[in-house]
């Protein structure tokens, strides 16, 4: 019983120990986002408005090196035919 005891403790050491020979973790990079939003969707209709800043509330929440972008976007009723390009 000893001998199975010992046995056990042994294979959950030996384990744990293959634990150090896994591959370490790449560094964090850099996001590849663009925070320039577009003044219009291409074939959708969409037109974007104003470039919004961001709310206090909204700065107080996200990290201190977070980058942030908002900008409405609305969209022309179907029949009006002139499009609303706005930049």
């Amino acid at each position: 019983m000893i001998r199975r005891l010992l046995i056990l403790q042994l294979l959950i050491a030996a384990g744990l120990c293959l634990t150090f020979l896994l591959p370490r973790t790449p560094p964090i990079q850099e996001s590849a986002i663009r925070l320039d939003l577009p003044g219009y969707l291409i074939n959708t209709g969409w037109s974007g408005g104003q470039k919004l800043k961001p709310s206090e509330r909204e700065l107080q929440i996200l990290a201190n090196d977070t980058n942030f972008a908002r900008r409405n976007y609305s969209r022309r009723p179907p029949g009006d035919s002139a499009p609303d390009l706005v930049e």
